[in-house]
């Protein structure tokens, strides 16, 4: 009988041991997550996230398409100096002037569709955070 009691002894404890386990993962997770989620409210708060879908007003449309009408023209600026220290091949400076080319058109097409627009509301969330930012630097 003494051998039998061991082994449920032995037993016994294994239980207790998981049970203490699991009520300490219980715990910690109960304690630790409301830290958790104070800590990660600002993040996940929309009015506070840096790319929050803010829409550029109506009214600043024709403002807004002039700025980028700007950086459209101001995308060539500086564009000899990048061939001179990055082209070093003719194929790496048509690569280049490809590029510029590319976002030049890109901000004149960005800039036609907020003139032809009549609501804010009409543009994509990245081509309004596009024309806010230009909006906003110039």
């Amino acid at each position: 009988m003494c051998f039998f009691s061991q082994g449920l002894h032995t037993r016994l404890r294994q239980i207790a041991a998981i049970g203490l386990l699991q009520l300490m993962v219980w715990l910690g997770s109960a304690i630790a997550y409301p830290a958790i989620a104070v800590d990660l409210q600002p993040a996940t708060n929309p009015t506070t996230h840096p790319f929050s879908p803010e829409s550029v007003e109506t009214k600043d449309l024709d403002q807004a398409a002039e700025a980028v009408d700007r950086a459209s023209e101001g995308v060539y600026q500086g564009l000899e100096t990048t061939k001179q220290i990055k082209g070093k091949t003719e194929l790496r400076n048509q690569k280049i002037e490809e590029g510029r080319d590319t976002a030049s058109k890109k901000l004149k097409d960005l800039a036609d569709k907020a003139r032809s627009v009549d609501d804010a509301d009409e543009l994509t969330v990245p081509e309004q955070r596009v024309l806010r930012q230009y909006q906003k630097t110039n």
